[in-house]
């Protein structure tokens, strides 16, 4: 689809500059340079000529984020409320210098991360007084349109719908890695093959580290299958010295092979992902699996133009802890917000049912609701929160139902790259919470303010 995208920008001239993700690196601002005329913001800080010949190309930007949060009865009343909530304050400057000929390119973004108020002390997910978020090199065509491109360094990374390598964008401390990657494309063929750490955020300002206990290797790849489709295939290594699951605890050697298959047809959409994992946990041995299935529709004739989407999803648990196979499925480095705003339960030894609605109430306003409702898929392995922390024992309780969680979510974007966001989220508890400890009902808002140029 990022083919297809390109082809269309080098045959017609956008009307907007191109959308910005927490991937900047991938904005592809060229056809500036045979469209000196386009003036939409923020192009005048994009493709500046530098010297002459004009032969090094620079562009610049940020990102400045403020987001107020407040979770209530934290972990159903097992740990203490915070009442007045915290702030979370970033900024991410972007430096991007290219030079198109010798095929060379150099990506800085910095990221200025800082909380207040967290209680009892902020944690790596929340501040970062200073440190390079990215600082790579990327030696071949940067944007990976034809032949090969080789890149060196620091990146943010996400493969495929991000379900086991994601951005960690929604909270404060976007997650990167220090790696070496190769991507190859043909046609709307890609391949990325890589080898990273990831980075170890620690409290002062340029002190991050690469990460002694974690690896990341793999080859991820997409290729177009039939009309309207396109088909992941990939594998990926992992390595953590110091897991801890359910049933054990040591250093853990994963192996994952997967395949996805997603498109789109006229108001239609498809996602449809099948993991299945093995290797080793201490002296256990592991077998794992998970299976996706995202689908919806866009209704553009009707007011508001609704669109519905449902996923459901099976993650595998430890069915039984004294048999010497862990069963626990491992997202590896997910989103810490993977089911919602809240970001109270990760995606380990679960069963989800979620559908959500949304509403275009205006062409800059969007509201949207949405209900999750939680399973364990053993009742003899945990459940799990952000990051792979135990949230509850497995073995405090025989039921299966967790929990059911509603949200609902206004965004509305106020000007060119400036957009506000509001969410609300309940978690009353199910039959396993109610029978293994407090369970008092989780209570969440946010509000965020976001600027983007």
């Amino acid at each position: 689809m990022l083919a297809c995208g390109s082809a269309v920008l080098a045959a017609e001239r956008p009307v907007e500059p191109p959308r910005t993700t927490p991937l900047r690196y991938n904005e592809d601002w060229r056809f500036l340079r045979e469209d000196a005329g386009y003036s939409a913001w923020p192009s005048q800080l994009k493709e500046l000529p530098l010297g002459e010949p004009a032969s090094w190309r620079l562009s610049v930007g940020a990102e400045v984020r403020e987001r107020y949060e407040r979770l209530g009865n934290p972990n159903w009343g097992e740990e203490p409320t915070d009442n007045d909530g915290y702030l979370w304050s970033r900024v991410l400057p972007v430096i991007d210098l290219q030079n198109e000929e010798r095929r060379l390119r150099f990506f800085t973004e910095l990221n200025l991360a800082y909380a207040t108020s967290v209680d009892p002390e902020p944690g790596p997910f929340d501040q970062d007084r200073g440190d390079f978020l990215q600082l790579f090199a990327d030696f071949g065509d940067p944007y990976a349109e034809d032949g090969p491109r080789l890149r060196v360094g620091r990146q943010v990374l996400a493969l495929g719908s991000q379900r086991l390598v994601g951005t960690r964008y929604g909270v404060n401390v976007i997650r990167s890695f220090d790696s070496v990657e190769l991507a190859l494309a043909e046609g709307d063929a890609r391949l990325r093959a890589l080898y990273a750490r990831p980075t170890e955020v620690l409290p002062d300002a340029f002190d991050n580290k690469i990460s002694d206990d974690q690896q990341l290797w793999g080859a991820y790849s997409t290729l177009p299958f039939r009309e309207h489709s396109n088909l992941d295939l990939y594998y990926l290594g992992f390595v953590d010295d110091l897991a801890v699951f359910q049933q054990t605890a040591g250093r853990e050697v994963r192996h994952s092979i997967g395949t996805r298959f997603f498109g789109g047809f006229e108001n239609w959409f498809w996602n449809v992902e099948a993991v299945g994992q093995f290797g080793r946990i201490g002296n256990a041995d592991i077998l794992a699996w998970t299976t996706a299935i995202e689908a919806g529709r866009a209704f553009e004739k009707l007011p508001m133009r609704p669109r519905f989407d449902l996923k459901l999803d099976f993650i595998s648990g430890d069915v039984d802890t004294a048999d010497g196979t862990v069963g626990t499925f491992n997202p590896l480095f997910p989103s810490l917000k993977y089911f919602g705003e809240s970001g109270v339960l990760a995606p380990y030894n679960l069963i989800d049912l979620h559908p959500t609605i949304t509403f275009d109430v205006s062409e800059t306003v969007q509201v949207g609701a949405d209900v999750d409702f939680f399973w364990r898929y053993s009742t003899d392995d945990a459940v799990y929160g952000p990051g792979g922390g135990i949230l509850r024992d497995g073995s405090l309780s025989d039921e299966r139902y967790i929990a059911t969680q509603y949200e609902i979510f206004v965004e509305a974007e106020l000007a060119s790259g400036l957009v506000a966001f509001v969410s609300w989220t309940t978690l009353p508890p199910g039959d396993f919470i109610k029978s293994s400890g407090a369970s008092e009902t989780i209570h969440f808002v946010a509000a965020e303010l976001t600027w983007i140029f």
